[in-house]
């Protein structure tokens, strides 16, 4: 198991699904009175004797609640037991999820990489025999790590894997008048201070405390909340943070393809690329007022669920799915990472039904060949060497990982990976809104994903990756 500032919030299953340990999620239409009527049930067959007042009940959104297990409690099994129960319609784990950029995470330290899964003819097939997987990248000590990253931090993580380039004003957005009018939610981390400077004509993003998501005690709803400022060393040890900057990267990116959008940073990563499943769903749910709702929300993170669905009932990964749903209905178009493992497995929420998983491609239009891939991903776009934002005058330290010398940014970056395609594909559906107005409803907004993504008018579609969508 990887030592690092998660280990105290995240635990793996024999499957390799990440989870929030001591807590499950249930979703009960009778409220907490049917959640504790349960609660009392499953306590009796497991031989408890804890009283079940002593487990927190609490409300997440609508009919969903958390329930906070005892110390020696499984979630897992509690979740298996509730959802026997004719008061809950659905239960589970809380899972934790990954920013996606091209460096791997904790999920390369869990039981899933033992499970027979990799002894699977996929793992046969001749993409793991391209190539990409004879490069000098898969020689490097990356991958001869115990976990599949290098400890040369502090708290024995991987580093950033940005990298500086020039500021040359090559991400200047057109002139002229900007697109204006569509609305983008961006959950990710937090923001860098007057990132936006660096880049000609745009407005600074608004950051939101989701703290202050509350109810009606006043109470906020929100279980880790993220600083609203990143920083590029939360650590001190002279390195990046992993997936620091990522969200000011990925508004530059939407900025520079549709100049003008309104822009909602909401902070649910850590600078170590991970988030718990309730709060990112309470955040989700929040934007579902049809007054205030995003045209767009981009979900640059995902994780393997591979505990799969419920069957019959909503899948395991309901909490998260209930709240993409609510958006969903009112017109917002979901679009989401595939993630960098090069893998045919779906990760979540990239793969759930109506989302727009993207995958990415290199500057030439080729499959990158870290990118995830498979049905349930539909468009890709550029996500190799992208440039965009990020933070100003923070010197690297000496023979880092990749070898670089000292250098410093200049508020400019390049970086990989599909968190990085997906806002190519959320800049797309946010100038047509623009263009078109606010989509009235689920069709309208299932009309001009079909539009632009659907085989009779997408121009180019790649197997495995969907349409490709390109901006410039």
């Amino acid at each position: 198991m990887p030592q690092g500032p998660w280990n105290d919030r995240v635990r793996f299953s024999r499957e390799g699904t990440p989870y929030v340990p001591g807590v499950i999620a249930v979703d009960a239409a009778d409220g907490e009175q049917g959640v504790r009527d349960a609660l009392i049930t499953v306590l009796s067959l497991i031989g408890i004797d804890d009283p079940a007042d002593r487990y927190i009940v609490e409300q997440i959104f609508g009919s969903w609640y958390r329930i906070t297990l005892s110390a020696n409690d499984d979630p897992a099994v509690f979740a298996d037991l509730f959802r026997e129960q004719s008061q809950i319609s659905a239960a589970q784990v809380i899972h934790v999820l990954f920013g996606h950029d091209v460096k791997g995470s904790p999920f390369f330290a869990s039981p899933f990489f033992a499970s027979p899964f990799f002894a699977s003819p996929f793992f046969a097939s001749p993409f793991f025999a391209s190539p990409f997987f004879a490069s000098p990248f898969f020689a490097s000590p990356f991958f001869a790590s115990p976990w599949a990253i290098p400890n040369v931090q502090l708290d024995g993580v991987q580093p950033s894997s940005a990298r500086p380039v020039p500021s040359t004003g090559r991400n200047a957005p057109p002139q002229g008048k900007g697109y204006g009018g569509a609305r983008v939610a961006v959950l990710d981390t937090g923001w860098i201070a007057n990132a936006h400077a660096h880049l000609q004509g745009m407005v600074q993003p608004t950051v939101h405390d989701t703290s202050a998501i509350a109810n009606n005690a006043g109470i906020s709803l929100i279980q880790m909340p993220i600083d609203r400022l990143d920083v590029p060393d939360g650590t001190g040890d002279g390195y990046l943070d992993p997936i620091t900057g990522h969200a000011t990267f990925i508004a530059g990116i939407i900025e520079r393809h549709a100049p003008g959008t309104r822009l909602d940073i909401w902070p649910v990563l850590t600078e170590f690329g991970d988030g718990r499943e309730d709060d990112i769903a309470t955040v989700l749910f929040s934007l579902a007022d049809k007054a205030n709702r995003p045209d767009v929300v981009n979900l640059s993170f995902g994780a393997y669920l591979f505990d799969g669905p419920a069957g019959g009932k909503l899948s395991q990964v309901g909490l998260l799915e209930s709240a993409i749903k609510a958006l969903q209905q009112l017109g917002t178009i979901v679009v989401a990472s595939a993630g960098n493992d090069g893998s045919f497995a779906p990760t979540y929420p990239a793969a759930l039904d109506g989302v727009v998983g993207v995958g990415a491609v290199d500057g030439n239009g080729n499959p990158a060949p870290f990118s995830n891939h498979g049905p349930w991903v539909r468009a890709c776009s550029f996500g190799v060497d992208v440039i965009s934002l990020f933070f100003d005058d923070f010197p690297l330290r000496a023979n880092d990982f990749y070898g670089v010398a000292p250098k410093a940014f200049v508020g400019w970056a390049s970086w990989s990976g599909t968190s990085f395609a997906a806002p190519h594909v959320t800049a797309a559906f946010a100038r047509e809104i623009a263009a078109q107005g606010p989509m009235s409803g689920p069709k309208a907004a299932n009309k001009l994903v079909e539009s632009l993504l659907g085989p009779d008018t997408a121009p180019t579609r790649l197997a495995g990756l969907g349409t490709l969508v390109q901006n410039d």
